[in-house]
Order: structure tokens, then C-alpha cells, then sequence
């Protein structure tokens, strides 16, 4: 059985999808999998389902729900995926079958590699760890529960891209990562890790003006969206820009940025 959050919710068995059933259906599996192997009070199902405005029979309702996913989740004879326990349910989901966890131990895995210097394999590491994700987390969901480990697993998600940037520019990859720190800045414009790194591609690349460009438009969307500054690092380095700081150029930082990324 594979459980899939890294995207919008799939459940595979033996490389079959599953039929999940309708969207309230789908938020209380998405609970119980964010919650994998923990007990998951029946009010938090209720609030993560209706929001509040739950229906007057709502308790056979959600039990109606789990009914269904057991015997969607039915893998052998006796063998229960979801079980009632006192004020709740637990989900069991056995060791690498949930994509989230096998996201961390991938970047782990990476990240281990990097600390011993192996460039190569940390890169193919995270760029592995990336290709799990099919979309934002929980597509389309919303509910306390859900919104918690959605931000969770977003953050996680830009924290590796920009550990992915820093390999490849540790590596001398700073024209072949532009392209896509453009579109990640697109969809991320207020992540300031994410201009510091383009900024510092381009620069590398010879295109000073762009780089530049980069951080007035990121002040910009800074000021305008949160009434802020960008914070001392990207200014710093919008400064060393601006005096052409030859240690900014490949051969000068490569060790010092991959050896900054790893703690």
C-alpha cells in the first residue's frame, strides 16, 4: 500500500489507485494519514471535515466515511487499516508506505552525503527527493488539521529546493539552475533565500543588471505585500553585488557555501 500527500491524496495498492470516494470522505483519510499510526480524536475529524457548521447526524455520518475507506483500504483478511479506539480513529501505515516519509529519509539521505562532501550524490539525492511531489501537499484540501501539515510539508519543500540550488551552484551549475529559480521565485516572490540565489546565479553568469534587478523587485513585492525590507543577508549581498565582490565568483565560495547549508 502506498499513501500518497505530496500532491493531491492518492492511495495505491500493489499500483492500483484506490477509489477514496467524495471530498469530505477524502479530508477525513487525509487526517487520519497526517496522523498515521496516532489516534485521531473524532472532533478534530468533525472540525477538519465541516469547519464548523457540521450536520446534526454528523456522528454516523463520519462513521459512514470510515466505514467505506476500511473496505477501500482492505488489505487481507482480518487485516484493518483503520481501527476505533476510545474517542477517535488510528490509521496503521507500516514504514515507507506514506511518500512524506520517504521525502525525509531521501533528504536525509542527501544531506548526509553533502556533509561528507559528495556533491554529486547529495544533488541526485535531493533532486530524487523533489520528484516525489506531484503538486502542492494535499491539493485543494483546507481544515485545521490539514492546513498545519500542508504549511509543514511546504516549507520542508522550499527548504530543499533552495539546499538543491546550493549543491548546484557549489558545483558550478549557475546557468542551468536560472530557469528554474525563476519559475520557484514566481510562485514564491517573498522568499528571500530564493532571490539571494538567483541574484548570486546571475551574477556568476555575467548578467550584474539582472541580478540587481532581482532585488529591487523583490523589495518591491517585500514592501508592498508585508510593508518590510528585505532582511540584512539579502541586502548584504545586494551590497557586495553593487561593489563587485570578487568572492561572490565560483572558484572563491563553492566550500563556503556548501559547508554554510550543512548543520
Amino acid at each position: 500500500m502506498r499513501f500518497k500527500v505530496l500532491g493531491r491524496i492518492r492511495v495505491e495498492n500493489a499500483g492500483t489507485a484506490v477509489p477514496l470516494g467524495g471530498p469530505k470522505q477524502q479530508v477525513v483519510l487525509a487526517c487520519l494519514i497526517m496522523r498515521g499510526n496516532t489516534l485521531v480524536p473524532f472532533g478534530t475529524l468533525v472540525d477538519s471535515v465541516w469547519l464548523g457548521n457540521e450536520p446534526p447526524q454528523v456522528r454516523p455520518t463520519v462513521h459512514a466515511y470510515v466505514s467505506r475507506l476500511r473496505k477501500a483500504l482492505a488489505c487481507g483478511v482480518g487485516a484493518t487499516r483503520i481501527r476505533w479506539e476510545t474517542g477517535g480513529y488510528r490509521l496503521r501505515i507500516e514504514q515507507g508506505e506514506l511518500d512524506a516519509d520517504e521525502f525525509d529519509a531521501r533528504v536525509t539521505a542527501a544531506r548526509a552525503a553533502w556533509a561528507a562532501g559528495d556533491l554529486v550524490a547529495a544533488r541526485a539525492g535531493l533532486r530524487s527527493a523533489l520528484a516525489l511531489w506531484d503538486g502542492p501537499a494535499l491539493s485543494g484540501m483546507a481544515g485545521p488539521l490539514i492546513d498545519a501539515h500542508v504549511a509543514r510539508l511546504s516549507e520542508l519543500r522550499a527548504i530543499v529546493w533552495e539546499e538543491c540550488v546550493d549543491v548546484d551552484l557549489a558545483l558550478g551549475n549557475h546557468v542551468e539552475v536560472i530557469p528554474e529559480l525563476c519559475t520557484l521565485i514566481r510562485d514564491h516572490p517573498l522568499r528571500e533565500g530564493l532571490a539571494s540565489r538567483l541574484m548570486i546565479a546571475y551574477y556568476r553568469h555575467g548578467r550584474t543588471a539582472d541580478a540587481l534587478r532581482v532585488y529591487r523587485r523583490t523589495r518591491a513585492e517585500l514592501v508592498r505585500e508585508l510593508g518590510i525590507e528585505p532582511g540584512p543577508e539579502l541586502r548584504r549581498l545586494h551590497r557586495r553585488i553593487l561593489q563587485s565582490d570578487p568572492t561572490l565568483r565560483p572558484h572563491q565560495c563553492e566550500e563556503n557555501t556548501c559547508q554554510s547549508r550543512v548543520r
